[in-house]
């Protein structure tokens, strides 16, 4: 079934006499979609010819993937460095307390080394009453969807 993670539900069973497959990863989708995420998944994207080249005439390699993990590093370091120099130099408060919140929701995305990394919480009643996290593994490595379509790496 499609849901947002707000309304995602982690019910896993586990007993296996009921006879049936069961997966313990989530199978995130991107507009219904399988979607690989990380370094190679941008370097595609981005049309680099270097892994297009490699990409048509081996296909996908361990080899391959820890290419783009070096490259990516190369290419985002002077991106880094100006956001720690912008950082260093701003006047102001990083952080503000906003005192306690009973009923709420809230979202972290980012862009881990290994692709992308999402959390997604919801408060009630000062306590956490829902809590999803779709790690970059679990978008690569998704088992087949409620419509038996295959993760990227299956």
């Amino acid at each position: 079934m499609d849901r947002h993670p707000y309304h995602g539900q982690s019910t896993p069973y586990a007993t296996g006499s009921e006879d049936r497959k069961y997966s313990w990863a989530k199978a995130p989708r991107y507009d219904g979609l399988p979607a690989e995420t990380g370094p190679l998944a941008e370097m595609i994207m981005a049309s680099n010819l270097l892994f297009m080249d490699y990409l048509q005439q081996d296909g996908p390699s361990a080899f391959l993937r820890e290419l783009a993990r070096l490259v990516r590093a190369a290419t985002v370091i002077t991106i880094v460095d100006r956001c720690i120099s912008e950082a260093a130099s701003a006047q102001g408060n990083y952080y503000n307390d906003h005192g306690e919140v009973e009923h709420d929701k809230g979202h972290g995305l980012i862009e881990a080394p290994r692709g992308a990394l999402g959390h997604w919480v919801t408060l009630e009643n000062n306590k956490i009453s829902s809590y999803q996290i779709i790690t970059p593994t679990t978008w690569n490595a998704s088992p087949r969807d409620h419509k038996e379509v295959r993760g990227p790496w299956e």
